[in-house]
């Protein structure tokens, strides 16, 4: 299944409970193609917006070190700023910037 609409192109224009449906409506094979194609802080939107039995089943889809990021991701309190932080970052060497 090629997902050209990563979530929030196609899942923030649903109510909640029609995202669940959706996603019920799914296969797990859809689910873990669909899950592949998007980054993992898409994941988490639509992760947070989902009952904890549609999370456990859609992060049990992902690879492991996938999965490890996403249930990190989802332990934090829901108005935190560890919930919408990326675990993406890039380090550089004080000599290769412009600081």
């Amino acid at each position: 299944m090629d997902c050209l609409h990563p979530y929030p192109d196609w899942a923030s224009k649903f109510e909640n409970q029609i995202q669940e449906s959706i996603l019920k409506g799914l296969g797990s094979q859809e689910i873990t193609d669909m899950l592949a194609t998007v980054s993992s802080d898409d994941r988490i939107r639509l992760f947070v917006n989902l009952r904890d039995k549609l999370i456990k089943d859609a992060v049990n889809l992902l690879p492991e070190e996938e999965c490890k990021t996403a249930l990190t991701l989802i332990g934090y309190n829901r108005n935190s700023i560890g919930l919408i932080m990326t675990p993406h970052y890039i380090q550089a060497k004080k000599h290769l910037t412009n600081l």
